[in-house]
Order: C-alpha cells, then sequence, then structure tokens
C-alpha cells in the first residue's frame, strides 16, 4: 500500500465507507473502535486526497455523510487485488479450515 500511500487504516476506513455510503463520522468511529477526533484526523486526510466527500446527512443537520469520491473507488478497485494477494500469501500454509479459525480468533480478540 506504501506505493499508493495510503494506511492499512485509511483503507480499512475507505473500505468501509465504500460498503456504507452515507455513513455518519460518528458512526463509522464506533464501527472502528476509535475516539471520534480520531475519525476525524482520519476523514480529514482521506478528504484532502480527494478520496472521501463530506456531504450533508440527509438525516441530521449537525453531521455529515461520507461517501467514497471517484477517486477513492479507484483506488478502493486498485487496492483489492493486492490486499486479496498479500492474504494469500500470509495465510498460504493454512487450510480453509484453519483460515476461518483464525479469522474468528482475531474477531473474539479485537471485540474486547
Amino acid at each position: 500500500m506504501s506505493e499508493v500511500q495510503i494506511t492499512p487504516g485509511q483503507f480499512g476506513v475507505a473500505l468501509l465507507i465504500c460498503s456504507n455510503p452515507g455513513l455518519t463520522q460518528s458512526a463509522l468511529a464506533r464501527a472502528v473502535g476509535i475516539e471520534r477526533s480520531t475519525m476525524v484526523a482520519v476523514i480529514d486526510a482521506l478528504e484532502s486526497r480527494g478520496l472521501v466527500e463530506r456531504r450533508p446527512s440527509p438525516l441530521d443537520r449537525r453531521s455529515y455523510a461520507l461517501v467514497l469520491s471517484d477517486q477513492g473507488n479507484a483506488l478502493i478497485e486498485k487496492l483489492r487485488p493486492m490486499v486479496s494477494s498479500h492474504e494469500d500469501r500470509i495465510a498460504a500454509n493454512l487450510s480453509d479450515e484453519e483460515r476461518a479459525q483464525l479469522i474468528a480468533l482475531l474477531s473474539k480478540v479485537a471485540d474486547d
């Protein structure tokens, strides 16, 4: 991801926005499990690169709905195969069952 100058955390945030257009910063911060102020800085960085747009929320005038720009969508589509290839490389020695178990265990750790 360094070739496109995006951190794994920024990619994860952009991917969540891609999958949930219109998500608010507060809802995104809760989903990722970080402080709202930290999320503002992440969104600011993505917005300054033209990857994310803040639009007035149709549900709450006090918040913004987040959407990926065309450039943001293009970046996600470029990175998806790179991420998939990386995941395949690091889990090459695991069976499908072991991969599922690893994901389940990592999810359990993340929930604490």
